[in-house]
């Protein structure tokens, strides 16, 4: 079993799962950006992707004509709450997760948002999301829990 200690957590959470066997499996780091400016300066950076925003809010990159990479944002009081991005393995490297995140980006300065928030694994989306100008405002650990 998978158990998230989350920022909001009641404390001594963490040495119950301990205590029972259980060790941390992945690490997120919580991030938060400012989008008052706008997201352009991202959005110039996007590579070789295409990233087109679908109903729903979900954003998909396409590289001649073929899905790469996804992640969806959620409205919520004028934050927008970025989740599920992720690139095929074939395609990372190249500036698709980037593509992403401005696309996501920009839907929602364009639909009001003056803040994103979004858990970045710490070995892979966390260093993107960082450079993108998110600042961590603390982590979340995912405990692999034994059923025995």
């Amino acid at each position: 079993m998978h158990w998230m200690v989350r920022l909001d957590s009641p404390w001594g959470v963490r040495e119950l799962l301990v205590a029972r066997g259980a060790a941390v499996e992945e690490t997120l780091d919580v991030l938060a950006l400012s989008l008052t400016g706008g997201a352009s300066a991202l959005a110039a950076q996007a590579l070789a992707a295409q990233a087109l925003a679908a109903p729903g809010g979900t954003v998909v990159a396409y590289s001649d004509g073929v899905p790469v990479g996804s992640g969806g944002v959620t409205m919520a009081d004028g934050v927008a709450r970025l989740w599920g991005g992720g690139v095929v393995p074939s395609a990372r490297g190249r500036g698709v997760y980037r593509a992403v995140l401005a696309a996501r980006l920009e839907y929602a300065t364009a639909h009001g948002a003056t803040m994103a928030l979004v858990k970045g694994r710490v070995e892979t989306s966390g260093p993107i999301l960082r450079r993108a100008g998110f600042a961590a405002y603390g982590q979340e650990l995912i405990y692999k829990v034994p059923l025995d």
